[in-house]
């Protein structure tokens, strides 16, 4: 965690307005000031998803650094990865690195967690498992909702499923929250024993950083060192069927604090 008593002023931030829900816990995460068109200064820019996150990187004179967040590498096309290209770029998954080198720029991959969750150790054995997901309205697809509902869940009886962010109708061991304060989601996904994250492209999630910082199992379709993944629907059931016998916290939580502590201080290095 940064320390935000000790603010760095020779290094500013510039957040994406596409992902203005950032902006705060970058500042706190991070302990920077926010850039204000200081062109000379050392700046790292989060997001890069339009032509005004375009313009304000190309005009900055200074060092520059972009952190690329997932769907903004789908939207860059060669002409402006050609314009973006200079200072250092990084991104969250090989996924990503790929992409962005097919555009045109090299990135270092850097997974991490921008908000400062109490990674506290909190798995707990139970008879029956608890996994969660989270969606955006009009996206469930892409989030594996259907998935999840029409096959998954038939097949894991004895694993209830809770899906945060979309609403619908709860069934079986469906159960639909809705949009929930990140306060509410936080303390209700402590009971859980797993993340689920069907995202073929994407950054590193929060879902999947808070699950595995809780000593939880979580499952991603990207691959992250040390986290379970799948390669298909009976594969995915295969995984979640496991997690019935998980009797102890994972372990490989104090892998991700420690890289998560590490690639932050990389990247404001």
């Amino acid at each position: 965690m940064a320390n935000k008593n000790m603010v760095r002023k020779w290094i500013y931030f510039c957040c994406s307005s596409s992902i203005i829900n950032f902006r705060e816990k970058l500042r706190e995460r991070t302990g920077l000031l926010e850039w204000n068109w200081n062109i000379f200064s050392r700046t790292i820019f989060f997001g890069c998803y339009h032509i005004g996150d375009y313009i304000r990187i190309l005009l900055h004179v200074g060092p520059r650094k972009v952190f690329w967040t997932g769907s903004d590498i789908l939207n860059l096309t060669p002409f402006w990865a050609r314009l973006l290209s200079r200072g250092r770029h990084y991104c969250e998954n090989e996924v990503e690195r790929r992409a962005l080198r097919v555009r045109g720029i090299d990135a270092e991959v850097l997974p991490m967690i921008f908000t400062d969750f109490e990674s506290e150790e909190c798995f707990l054995p139970a008879r029956k498992t608890h996994v969660f997901l989270t969606a955006h309205e009009g996206r469930e697809k892409e989030y594996g909702i259907p998935i999840i509902v029409d096959e998954v869940s038939r097949e894991c009886h004895k694993t209830t499923f809770h899906v945060y962010g979309v609403s619908g109708r709860s069934r079986r061991n469906v159960i639909f929250h809705g949009k929930v304060s990140e306060e509410q989601f936080d303390r209700e996904i402590r009971a859980y024993h797993a993340a689920l994250r069907l995202n073929e492209f994407d950054g590193m999630s929060e879902v999947v950083a808070k699950s595995i910082l809780c000593g939880q199992y979580p499952i991603s379709k990207i691959i992250y060192p040390h986290i379970e993944t799948y390669t298909d629907t009976k594969d995915l059931i295969r995984k979640i069927r496991a997690l019935e016998i998980k009797q102890f916290p994972n372990q490989e939580r104090i892998y991700w604090q420690t890289l998560f502590e590490c690639n932050l201080q990389i990247l404001l290095t």
